[in-house]
């Protein structure tokens, strides 16, 4: 009787198993370029391959009270062009508008400025920033 009970009980844990996402290849989400978003990776149309924007690019924090959404910022080495990773969408690349040291990129409703900080604006109001942290 113990043994079947412990077989009963070994099978309902292996049945339990299927539940847990990263066990499953369903969990395995990827895009059309192959980027693994269950694992947070991204299509970066500026480097040209997956990456987490969370390990390469700069963190932005809503700049709205109890919101703990997060945007990212990766910004080409010659500062031509800005790539900004929100959450829920695809990446925009944002191409540089001016020349000097503060540069500000723009495309669509959106705009990034660079200044202390950076600063995310959507339609002419400030969504994500990251102010006082290093660029």
């Amino acid at each position: 009787m113990l043994r079947i009970t412990g077989m009963v009980a070994l099978l309902g844990m292996l049945q339990g198993c299927a539940l847990i996402p990263w066990w499953s290849d369903e969990a395995q989400v990827r895009d059309q370029h192959g980027c693994l978003q269950s694992e947070g990776y991204r299509w970066s149309h500026l480097l040209g391959h997956c990456l987490r924007p969370a390990d390469k690019a700069v963190p932005l924090t809503a700049l709205t009270y109890g919101d703990d959404k997060r945007a990212w910022v990766l910004v080409s080495n010659d500062n031509s062009s800005a790539e900004v990773y929100l959450p829920q969408q695809e990446s925009m690349l944002l191409p540089r508008q001016n020349e000097g040291d503060k540069p500000m990129w723009q495309g669509g409703d959106w705009s990034l400025l660079r200044s202390r900080g950076f600063v995310l604006s959507e339609e002419g109001h400030a969504v994500f920033h990251n102010y006082g942290s290093q660029p």
